[in-house]
């Protein structure tokens, strides 16, 4: 069994003969020290070079999608971005599925996305892995063009349970036996309870809550925004260039590292937080929950 984790580094965890698995150990990029191109890695397999060792196939909470060739002895080349029609691909905290979807010979791409989307890129062959563009055979939650808070929240609430919601994790297999393949997809999804009935000066209270959360919440952005214009230029990079993964990792590091210089950071973050817990008296129970959807193919 391989896995991704939150805070990057992929681990193998070789079966026994009894079903059980011997204690995890990490992979190691080209450098010899262990791959985490980014956080919140969700993995995928298929010997895409045809060496009989399953390659690795990243989703990043970043967005960014990366190949990685297995090299045996539990080493990996390096991690390459993904493109389709020429651009990169990008899924924040996105959950790749391979396998040839199409039955053309040449293995596809199925990338779930914080948003519930899953799309379905068509494989081209080569010596590195590309894609035609995408196509979303599950939509986002959210249609398009709606950018309400409140009218997205009740999209988000209408739907729980119902489909795929937030950073689907989609899987390829015969689910029926009928020589198909199908669709299964793993979601995080938030029920949201009955609103506590507020009082006038508690709906005062977090109206005023909500609209302090919505003021920290623009500086925090502003300063991170700034942090990285400072990390670009402090590495030689420009805003909207390809990044390798090593490139990637050196820009979230000095960014955090400038934010965390920033006098304004850390009192705004506090504030934020102090705020935020505040007024989670007046918001809905959540129950955190995760379904599995099964889409049979036709």
């Amino acid at each position: 069994m391989v896995s991704g984790g939150y805070d990057g580094p992929v681990t193998v965890f070789r079966g026994r003969n009894d079903g059980t698995f011997d204690l995890g150990v990490t992979m190691s990029g080209p450098d010899g020290k262990p791959l985490a191109p980014d956080s919140a890695i969700a993995v995928s397999l298929f010997d895409w070079n045809s060496d009989k060792r399953p390659d690795l196939f990243l989703g990043s909470l970043g967005g960014a999608v990366y190949y990685a060739p297995n090299k045996g002895a539990l080493a990996l080349g390096t991690p390459v971005k993904l493109t389709a029609a020429g651009s990169e691909i990008v899924a924040p905290d996105g959950g790749p599925a391979v396998a040839d979807w199409d039955g053309d010979k040449t293995a596809d791409l199925l990338l779930g996305s914080e948003d519930g989307s899953v799309t379905f890129y068509k494989g081209v062959k080569g010596t590195v892995p590309t894609f035609e563009k995408g196509r979303a055979i599950v939509p986002p939650i959210v249609p398009p063009g709606v950018e309400d808070d409140q009218k997205r929240l009740d999209i988000f609430d209408a739907t729980a349970g119902k489909r795929p919601s937030m950073r689907p994790k989609p899987f390829v297999g015969d689910w029926n036996g009928d020589g198909k393949s199908d669709l299964v997809v793993g979601d995080f999804t938030m029920l949201r309870g009955t609103p506590p009935k507020l009082t006038e000066a508690e709906a005062a209270e977090h109206q005023k809550f909500t609209a302090e959360i919505a003021r920290l919440s623009k500086i925090l952005d502003g300063l991170q925004s700034k942090a990285k214009s400072r990390a670009l230029k402090d590495l030689g990079l420009r805003e909207g260039q390809t990044l390798t993964a090593d490139q990637e990792s050196q820009l979230a590091e000095r960014s955090a590292a400038i934010l965390s210089e920033d006098p304004q950071f850390e009192p705004t973050n506090n504030a934020l937080i102090e705020v935020f817990g505040n007024d989670q008296k007046y918001q809905p129970p959540v129950d955190y929950h995760g379904f599995v959807y099964v889409f049979l193919r036709k």
